[in-house]
């Protein structure tokens, strides 16, 4: 995989970010929110709840200025390799 929660303070932007992004903050995020909306849905697929959720990027930096690594924030990492990801496969 693409990892590198060494370099993030633990925290996995492939995951927590909703683009994906492993180089920083996207110029959507206000306040340490993400722009993109969680949707809660219930057991029928219906939207019951929207939430804004924190940016990854800005919990990483927090987490890393904590822990005196700010220095990796600061690294760049080669755009993700999306040939390598995909859909879940069928079993």
């Amino acid at each position: 995989g693409e990892c590198i929660l060494f370099e993030t303070a633990g925290i996995c932007p492939i995951t927590r970010c909703a683009k994906g992004l492993l180089n920083g903050p996207c110029g959507g995020c206000f306040d340490g929110k993400c722009e993109v909306p969680i949707d809660v849905r219930d057991d029928n697929g219906k939207v019951i709840q929207t939430l804004d959720q924190d940016c990854a990027w800005y919990m990483i930096y927090d987490r890393l200025k904590r822990a005196s690594k700010i220095n990796l924030f600061r690294k760049y990492r080669p755009p993700k390799k999306r040939a390598i990801s995909g859909s879940p496969r069928q079993l």
